[in-house]
């Protein structure tokens, strides 16, 4: 499998579930999952920056960067999500 083909599968995958999860959102679970895989791409994503970062390849760490910039950013969302509905449960 090419780098650039397990790339687009991985966003596929992001994609599919974060928009599973959104349209589902009284799926507990399936919004877990999400946040639980978004977690593992930030995670699996610092060896390829530092990498990136080792060879100076500006290209890289920017692609690099900006698939983890986008992963952090759905991440905060997901838990802002998540507190805003523990809120509204409890009130």
């Amino acid at each position: 499998m090419k780098t650039w083909t397990a790339h687009l599968l991985n966003a596929l995958l992001q994609m599919s579930v974060s928009a599973r999860a959104y349209f589902a959102s009284e799926n507990k679970i399936v919004a877990h999952i999400a946040v639980f895989l978004t977690l593992i791409v930030i995670i699996a994503l610092v060896m390829p920056l530092r990498g990136a970062l080792a060879r100076e390849d500006t290209m890289a760490l920017l692609r690099v960067g900006l698939m983890l910039a986008a992963s952090i950013v759905a991440f905060v969302f997901f838990i802002k999500s998540f507190i805003e509905a523990r809120k509204a449960k409890d009130i």
